[in-house]
């Protein structure tokens, strides 16, 4: 009996509904967080500058072109935030032939698109047809180091200058400045009373004056630095057959292109460079002045090294 109780009670253990199974708790969904975004580092452009101003020419100084440099360097470290080991500055008697070229090759030197260049030189400036020892090829324009003496090896040529900054990359932001004649004829003299300043630093020796009259004559006119032939804004101090005047305005003696163009650059803030230089000429007029700085190069559309 107890054998056959046992029996029955396991047969209906074995039939009874089985409980619920007890719920599951649903997991949390997986969660893919996908790896930051990384910036790469904000790198400082590698910009260089390169700034000349000559006063004391032997037998013909000038009066602005220190200021004028010292000038352009407070513009470009006050509002383009140049660093002072970026800037290489020579004034009068560190403006040699060797040491302005030396410091121009440094210019170009490791140059990539994104990196800012510039270059200003205030002082002297002629036109060259050859030293006497060939026929006159052609007009040149040229810069007068301080130590110039009417040979090739004491100035720098419109050719060279193109051949050197040649080397830039496409997408530098370069801009050069010049306040002498011709950037034009690279010559700085006084447009009107008050002003200082003389035409040339030396008279051409007896054979380059030859030699410029029969270019003059033949109808050579001085290269310019047409839009497109260097990847740059260039701004010249006139025309390549005006004067390019020492000053004085606001009681400081200075380049009356350097002083004006400053100003136009404070006004028109990131307008192209060649709105800059209309309200320069514009400025210039309103003040007296005949001279007409010129707009140049490939870069003329841009803002000023932008």
């Amino acid at each position: 009996m107890r054998t056959l109780l046992a029996v029955l009670v396991l047969a209906l253990a074995s039939c009874a509904p089985s409980s619920p199974p007890a719920p599951q708790s649903t997991p949390p969904p997986v969660v893919v967080s996908e790896p930051p975004v990384v910036l790469p580092p904000a790198v400082l452009g590698d910009d260089r500058a390169v700034i000349v101003g000559i006063n004391k020419y032997p037998g013909a100084p000038l009066a602005g072109c220190v200021n004028d440099a010292l000038n352009w360097q407070k513009r470009i470290v006050g509002v383009e935030a140049y660093k002072a080991e970026q800037i290489k500055v020579l004034l009068d008697a560190q403006a040699t032939r060797k040491a302005i070229w030396t410091a121009l090759e440094w210019l170009v030197q490791d140059a990539k698109a994104g990196d800012r260049r510039f270059f200003a030189f205030s002082g002297h400036g002629v036109e060259f047809a050859g030293d006497g020892s060939q026929q006159p090829a052609g007009m040149n324009q040229a810069v007068c180091p301080v130590d110039f003496d009417w040979t090739r090896g004491r100035m720098i040529l419109d050719t060279e200058f193109v051949s050197l900054f040649s080397k830039l990359p496409d997408g530098v932001l370069f801009n050069w400045v010049s306040d002498s004649c011709h950037s034009g004829d690279l010559t700085r003299a006084p447009p009107r009373k008050g002003t200082v300043g003389r035409h040339y630093p030396k008279e051409p020796p007896p054979k380059v004056a030859r030699n410029l009259e029969r270019a003059r004559r033949a109808g050579w006119k001085p290269r310019g630095f047409h839009n497109g032939i260097l990847d740059t804004g260039y701004i010249s101090g006139c025309r390549y057959d005006q004067t390019s005047a020492d000053t004085v305005e606001d009681g400081q003696p200075c380049g009356a292109m350097s002083f004006w163009c400053l100003r136009a650059l404070e006004a028109k803030g990131n307008a192209p460079l060649k709105d800059v230089v209309d309200l320069l000429n514009e400025l210039l007029r309103a003040n007296g002045y005949d001279q007409s700085p010129q707009c140049e190069g490939a870069r003329r559309n841009d803002p000023f090294l932008k």
